[in-house]
């Protein structure tokens, strides 16, 4: 068995970019790393004991990153949960990534927490999702509960369009809709590290869009982390227990600018900064779990981070101001 800290990143290779940059970060300070997918690990249980082996070799992490999404989601989390309940140290588990990646438990946390958000109605009644839209007022926008990336997403101005649309569903198809946040053409994407905001960018939408998500087109540029904002975002990553997390804000134009928080990213593609703080966090609690968790604080806060493009990857679209 190895007397140096290790870490497993349970993930696979969607956040390849992000994890390139961080594991030397985390082999400098001491501290072994490795990324090893869902689908390549055995578990054997036997009389109250479990082992989780890669091939031939045995995997005993002193620390596990949960970094799981999409197709690797439920393998992933079903080992996490395993590895929670036979006491190995996890970032980001089971529940939490569940509650990440499914709106509508995360629309659930941030009310029942009082993180501003917004109204939201879910279910398969098309009566109760028109009654929902004529309460909030349109427009209207639908999400897939299970999803990222700004992918299927949808905006509907008027009831006809609305109840076409909820129509021509599948059965027993369960939506989600919450009301369109009037904002400045742009979201907010807050990165925390153990629950302390880090970095922040805004997310400016394409020309002749609405939608703001990177994978959809949309514009980085840095923006200042200011008080309120910082006390929104954490407070949203603590009501997931995520302390890895990208939280979605924006900007309320018809409440005077007020931060509303769309989501809580619990497997959050993030920029070189944010990184090098994550990984002096993990490498800390690889060592020490229950003093990281309890003690670590980010060396640097970009409260106002300068217009500088060497603060994103290379291959993101920036804002020509910092390019």
């Amino acid at each position: 068995m190895n007397s140096s800290p290790s870490i497993i990143v349970l993930g696979n290779d969607f956040d390849d970019e992000d994890h390139r940059f961080l594991f030397p970060l985390v082999r400098e300070r001491g501290v072994q790393i490795e990324r090893v997918h869902p689908m390549s690990l055995d578990t054997s249980m036997s009389k109250g004991s479990i082992r989780f082996r890669q091939g031939k070799r045995q995997l005993s992490p002193t620390l596990v990153i949960g970094w799981v999404y999409d197709e690797v989601l439920l393998p992933g989390i079903y080992q996490l949960e395993a590895m929670r309940r036979f006491g190995v140290p996890i970032i980001n588990d089971a529940l939490t990534l569940l509650s990440g990646q499914n709106k509508y438990i995360n629309s659930a946390m941030l009310h029942k927490e009082l993180v501003p958000h917004m109204d939201v109605f879910s279910g398969t009644s098309v009566e109760e999702a028109l009654n929902f839209a004529d309460r909030v007022g349109y427009p209207v926008v639908s999400k897939p509960i299970v999803g990222f990336g700004g992918n299927g997403l949808a905006r509907y101005s008027n009831p006809g369009d609305l109840k076409q649309a909820l129509l021509d569903l599948p059965r027993l198809t369960q939506v989600y809709l919450v009301p369109f946040i009037r904002n400045p053409g742009r979201d907010i994407r807050v990165t925390c590290v153990n629950f302390h905001p880090v970095f922040a960018f805004y997310r400016n939408a394409p020309d002749g869009s609405w939608i703001t998500n990177m994978d959809s087109g949309g514009v980085a540029e840095p923006a200042p982390l200011d008080a309120e904002l910082i006390r929104v975002a954490s407070r949203a990553a603590q009501s997931a227990n995520a302390r890895f997390a990208g939280v979605d804000v924006v900007e309320d134009l018809d409440a005077d600018g007020a931060y509303r928080v769309f989501e809580v990213n619990t497997c959050p593609s993030t920029i070189p900064p944010v990184l090098r703080e994550f990984a002096d966090f993990i490498s800390c609690a690889a060592s020490d779990f229950a003093a990281a968790l309890r003690d670590w604080k980010p060396s640097h806060v970009f409260e106002s981070p300068a217009m500088d493009s060497e603060l994103f990857f290379k291959g993101w679209r920036v804002a020509e101001s910092v390019q």
